[in-house]
């Protein structure tokens, strides 16, 4: 969190962007997984995960009001390209390059497409 023109941003990772949900399906869920891939949830480097709702429940919970949502970059299709085998890998690598990663998508659907989840919000005062 950070403060920023009189409120504070606060920038977590977006526990269900897309590729979390893919990988998903396929039974990789990273945010318990170590980088070896060893199922060690008690190893990640990040304490809490989550969605554009428990964030803003969050921010509220603590007395601020959430002036604007932000997402940061989709990274379509390309965050699948260390998961893929040969040759699908390589395709992935050129669809991310004629795409450039869809990161407008971020903004129009922070939920789904945005790896980061960043949110804009002022302390609310005891007469507000």
């Amino acid at each position: 969190m950070s403060q920023a023109r009189g409120g504070y941003v606060i920038l977590v990772p977006n526990t269900v962007v897309w590729f979390e949900r893919v990988l998903f399906l396929f039974g990789v869920v990273r945010f318990v997984e170590t980088k070896r891939g060893e199922l060690r949830p008690w190893n990640h480097d990040h304490l809490r995960h989550f969605t554009l709702k428990t964030l803003k429940e969050m921010v509220t919970a603590c007395g601020f009001r959430v002036q604007e949502i932000f997402g940061n970059r989709t990274d379509f299709p390309g965050y699948l390209y260390r998961y893929a085998p040969f040759p699908l890998n390589k395709a992935i690598a050129l669809g991310q390059r004629i795409t450039r990663g869809l990161n407008f998508m971020a903004d129009i659907y922070p939920s789904l497409c945005s790896r980061d989840l960043l949110v804009y919000a002022i302390k609310l005062t005891s007469v507000e």
